[in-house]
């Protein structure tokens, strides 16, 4: 009787450990094969095992869905925090997150920087096409470093003419 519940509790620690390093797994493949809402709600009900996992598919997932500052913050503590546990291979994945996050808020100058490190530690890391991506990212990145932000500004008062024709539908004329 004592062997069964010793060989349970053994089995029990096996595939119970090992669920949870194929969650990570699970969850980056939704991630490569850019499967970007299932990660998403995976994500939201799946709790993984380190610290580090959790917090790198919240920033993909933040990232993905245009929460680019909190995306850079949640990357920022990752990489300050777990620096040293973290494989470079997703290393180079969370500063292309970044880099992709700085253009969305178009902080042109922090996504040169942070594709020049990309490119000097991390290019073993990249296909054939991120690698020619980044490149040219740089020279664009480059250009445009000392551009201010875009901005939208509306004026009021302003019409735009309009007729309906004969279906009913406004046309501009």
């Amino acid at each position: 009787m004592k062997l069964r519940k010793i060989t349970f509790l053994f089995f029990l620690f096996i595939f119970t450990t090992g669920a949870f390093a194929s969650d990570f797994d699970y969850l980056y493949n939704f991630y490569y094969s850019k499967d970007y809402f299932r990660l998403r709600n995976n994500f939201e009900k799946i709790i993984l095992k380190e610290k580090w996992q959790n917090d790198f598919m919240k920033g993909v997932v933040l990232s993905v869905f245009s929460k680019h500052s909190e995306s850079n913050a949640v990357f920022i503590d990752l990489l300050s925090f777990y620096g040293n546990v973290i494989h470079d291979s997703i290393k180079a994945e969370i500063y292309k997150h970044k880099a992709i996050n700085h253009e969305n808020l178009f902080e042109y100058k922090e996504a040169l920087y942070t594709l020049k490190i990309t490119k000097e530690k991390y290019l073993a890391y990249l296909n054939e096409e991120e690698k020619e991506e980044i490149i040219d990212d740089l020279e664009l990145y480059d250009a445009l470093k000392d551009e201010l932000p875009q901005t939208l500004s509306g004026k009021t008062g302003e019409t735009v003419q309009m007729k309906k024709d004969i279906a009913g539908l406004w046309n501009i004329p």
